[in-house]
């Protein structure tokens, strides 16, 4: 007989400002994309205490920033740096501990007690409750810290100083052990800054409750940063939705119910053949467009015109005075990515044609494709119109 599961945590739905996160209509927050503002451990942190255990939450990027701020930076990373700094300089390396008071010994105590009671959240599966219990050791270590007042003490009894200082560094050990399964990059710095040799995935637990010896101290450096909102948000360009690729055509037709229309049948490399549905015949041959590389929107949502459906889009650009022309991936073999520099590429599985008709496309003065300023891009060069036609000219 087989055991079954007895315990099966489950968490409700994080949202993005009110809304289920959903990859298709493109309500989500794309981790490569933030990874490149942000450091990991602060989305880590984000994730973590706003993880929706009991019921749903919402990922919200001033609420992100200000738990950055307030809570990771204000709390914790000026605990850990205002110690590390203050014991740098007035000590070089962790000092020996002295004669303890009763306040340290009931420090020594909260961090035995917190250390089962978050190891006990994560076993069960309380994520959110053991982050927020280890973020309450930092908020007694800065009231430990104010309390004893080692600024003062460093004037009038050292050896008092490097005691309350000791005291402060295995809380700021501690938190390095209890912080790890939820920040391991800032887990493992801070680990080396305390001059241990070895990394902290090999640590057990119990760890966090070491003696310290004397050993000398790197300069310390923050942690964490500071974030703002206007600095680091930007809204998501509506040219990432779109999935540009080079397609081969392979088969020109006549529309069999228009004169206007050319039904194509087209390579898109990895993405396989199909068929479009393109209003060029009164510019182009069919011999002129065989074998041709073109430009198509291969997430455009499929649509019947005339009685065939067309799974795409051919892209072509058009001046003032009637001259059309088609686009030309240079270099560019069929499947090939097209993109924009300093634009992620974030396609929609499936793109609305009114979404497509918000992104404005244009012909640039050296017959390049441009958006915004930016060319349009393969692998292997710039696409350019394939024959002249005025600048400005709309790509539609």
């Amino acid at each position: 007989s087989l055991n079954l599961p007895y315990d099966v945590p489950a968490n409700e739905y994080l949202c993005l400002k009110g809304e289920q996160f959903s990859k298709s209509r493109g309500v989500a927050v794309w981790i490569p994309d933030i990874l490149q503002q942000f450091d990991a451990d602060a989305i880590r942190y984000y994730l973590s205490i706003n993880m929706p255990e009991n019921k749903d939450s919402n990922w919200t990027w001033s609420d992100f920033i200000a738990k950055n701020n307030d809570e990771l930076v204000g709390t914790y990373g000026n605990f850990v740096h205002r110690v590390l700094t203050f014991t740098h300089k007035n000590f070089g390396k962790i000092p020996r501990k002295g004669e303890l008071t009763k306040a340290d010994n009931e420090m020594i105590k909260k961090i035995d007690e917190l250390s089962k009671e978050i190891g006990n959240h994560i076993e069960h599966c309380h994520f959110k409750k053991g982050l927020r219990t280890a973020m309450s050791l930092a908020q007694y270590g800065n009231m430990y810290f104010d309390h004893e007042q080692p600024w003062n003490l460093i004037k009038t009894d050292k050896e008092r100083c490097g005691t309350v200082l000791y005291i402060c560094i295995k809380i700021v050990q501690a938190l390095a052990i209890f912080m790890n399964p939820y920040l391991p990059f800032s887990s493992e710095k801070l680990w080396q800054l305390l001059g241990h040799k070895n990394q902290i995935n090999e640590c057990t637990w119990n760890d966090a409750l070491l003696e310290l010896d004397e050993i000398q101290l790197e300069k310390p450096k923050p942690l964490f940063k500071k974030l703002s909102l206007e600095d680091n948000m930007n809204e998501t360009d509506a040219f990432s939705k779109l999935d540009l690729r080079v397609a081969r055509v392979i088969d020109v037709k006549e529309h069999p119910q228009a004169d206007r229309l050319y039904v194509l049948n087209i390579d898109i490399g990895t993405l396989g053949k199909r068929i479009l549905v393109a209003g060029i015949k009164s510019y182009y041959t069919k011999e002129e467009i065989q074998g041709k590389n073109i430009v198509v929107v291969a997430n455009l949502k499929p649509a019947k015109l005339r009685g065939i459906e067309s799974k795409g889009m051919l892209l072509a650009a058009e001046d003032d005075t009637g001259v059309v022309s088609l686009l030309h991936p240079e270099g560019a073999e069929p499947g090939s990515e097209i993109y924009v520099d300093g634009i992620p590429r974030k396609p929609l599985p499936i793109l609305e044609f009114n979404d497509f008709k918000e992104i404005t496309m244009t012909i640039g003065s050296n017959q390049e494709a441009m958006y915004n300023g930016k060319p349009l891009k393969t692998k292997s060069g710039k696409v350019f119109s394939d024959k002249k036609i005025k600048k400005g000219a709309k790509i539609l």
